[in-house]
């Protein structure tokens, strides 16, 4: 291996760790605009999972909910196991909701700010 073709190498991690802070900064502002400008529903918890594959714990749940202009949206959102705990209770569950954003949908009850 040329010593050119090692250096290309070595830049691969840190613009691949650049691409994930970019990343995670895009998901943290999406919560937050979507809390602070989306609209209000109750979501209804269609089917909730919890996995364990040796030490790794985690889940999803299906959301649905009618908007104010009657459109049916129903999302499956995947869950660490912190989160998880806090909604394994609720039928129903307050959302904010902001069609097109980053991040569309904020669980009220796992948001803290």
């Amino acid at each position: 291996m040329s010593k050119y073709k090692f250096i290309y190498l070595v830049w691969l991690l840190p613009a691949y760790l650049l691409f994930l802070t970019i990343h995670q900064g895009l998901v943290y502002n999406g919560l937050e605009d979507t809390y602070e400008n989306g609209e209000s529903y109750t979501a209804e918890v269609v089917e909730f999972d919890i996995k364990k594959i040796a030490s790794q714990t985690n889940g999803y749940v299906i959301l649905q909910f009618e908007t104010a202009e009657n459109e049916q949206i129903e999302r499956k959102l995947s869950l660490p196991i912190e989160i998880a705990g806090m909604i394994t209770d609720y039928t129903q569950i307050p959302i904010r909701y902001q069609q097109g954003a980053f991040e569309e949908i904020v669980m009220m009850p796992t948001y803290s700010e």
